[in-house]
This record gives C-alpha cells, structure tokens and sequence, in this order.
C-alpha cells in the first residue's frame, strides 16, 4: 500500500486472493503478473490509484477470464504470458500483394489510421477482428482503434461508385472477410456474382444463394467482386 517506489508485481500461481487495498497508491507500477490462470479474488480498491494502462500478463488462455473478473477487468491491456515474443501486431488487410502488420507498444496500445480509397472507389466497410467498426470511422476517415491486447486483424473493404460511405452501408449486402473466403451477407439469390484480379482478369463466375454467398480465393491478394450493378474491391 502506498509504495511509489514498487515498478512491477509477480504474483504466483498459488494466490487466490489479494487483500483490500493491498497495492492502492503504488504509483510507480509498470507491469502486473498474475501467475494464476483464474482471476484471484481482488478485495475493494486493490489496485485503487494504480494507472490501469499499464500491462496486465496472465497465463495462457486466460485473458478473457480476467478481462470479466472485479478487480481486473479495470486493466486495459491484459496480455497473455509468453516464453518467446511478446509482440503484439495488427494486421490491416487493404493491398494488392501483401499485408500490412503493424507492431503494438504496449503503453500506447491504440492505433489510428487514415482510410484513402482510390479515386473512383468509397469506403464500404471496417472490420476489426470480425466485428463491423465502420460506424467509427470518421467523415474524413480517421479510425481508432480501441486497445490491441493479442494480435488482431483490421479488414477493409472498398465499394465502386460516386456514393459516400453511409448511402453504400444502407445496401443490405455485406461482404466480409474470413481466412480465404470471402462472404458476401444478405444475398437474394439467383444474383451473378464475379470475381477479377486488378489487372481484370475473371477467374470465377457464379450464381448467389438466397441468404449468404461464400466464394473460395487464394489468401494475400486483393479481388474485384461484382454482384449484380454493385463492386467491391476486397483485400484477404
């Protein structure tokens, strides 16, 4: 309690519970390790006064337990223990050959980007680790990301046309990205779907089904979709 001068804690696999306001005030924390793969019990105001940006390690496994647990869940980066690399990189798929990986630090765990379509093409959609962000990218296409703990994937899709950004998200078509497929959502079917690579060649050709359509691709390149009147320009 109350020792400014106390950097970082390791706190054994064997502890189960920590007492009322045991590390309150320790201003000069750094880093916090919990040995134990279950939360242990925090009494009140454990960590009161403690800069919660500070990294939380836990064991394997276990992020999603503390990031649920009292006590815990205050500590915005929690981060699995690793013997080896502790990096921590965000993956934004938006290229033609490649991805992007962008590494982590672990005081400054949020990133934020600026999202420029090609002349010709808008915004369409913004997911990050599989959840649509796009309501929050800005009008002029700033995005933030919220804190990166473990390694995540930013996807980004862009639609062909003069549209802004909302008008395209009111089509109820949705195509999103998962491995090497991609899922174009909502499909009426008997729509015609085609895929191109950037230099316009068309290497698949197929009829939508009624409810989602999944089209097999290659990983690490970028596609041309076209479903009907509608393009996307998607990067795996």
């Amino acid at each position: 309690y109350n020792c400014s001068g106390l950097t970082s804690i390791n706190i054994p696999d064997g502890v189960t519970s920590i007492g009322e306001s045991a590390f309150a005030k320790c201003s000069g924390l750094t880093r916090v390790t919990s040995q134990n793969p279950f939360p242990p019990m925090a009494g009140s105001d454990a960590f009161m006064g403690v800069d919660m940006t500070i990294p939380l390690y836990v064991p394997k496994g276990s992020v999603l337990k503390y990031k649920a647990a009292d006590g815990w869940r205050d500590f915005v980066i929690i981060r699995e223990i690793s013997d080896g690399d502790n990096d921590v990189y965000l993956t934004i798929n938006d290229g033609a050959h490649g991805k992007v990986k962008l590494k982590i630090d672990e005081e400054k765990p949020y990133v934020t980007l600026k999202l420029e379509p090609d002349s010709g093409w808008q915004l369409y959609s913004v997911t990050l680790n599989g959840e649509n962000v796009t309501d929050e990218v800005s009008s002029d296409g700033i995005y933030t990301t919220p804190a990166i703990n473990t390694n995540s994937t930013l996807t980004v899709v862009y639609a062909q046309g003069g549209s802004a950004v909302r008008s395209l998200l009111s089509n109820h078509m949705q195509p999103n990205v998962i491995g090497s497929e991609i899922i174009v959502c909502d499909t009426e079917g008997d729509e015609q779907v085609n895929v191109y690579t950037l230099d316009g060649k068309c290497i698949q050709r197929l009829t939508a089904n009624k409810g989602q359509t999944v089209i097999n691709v290659v990983p690490h390149q970028t596609y041309i979709v076209t479903v009907n009147r509608e393009t996307f320009k998607v990067a795996l």
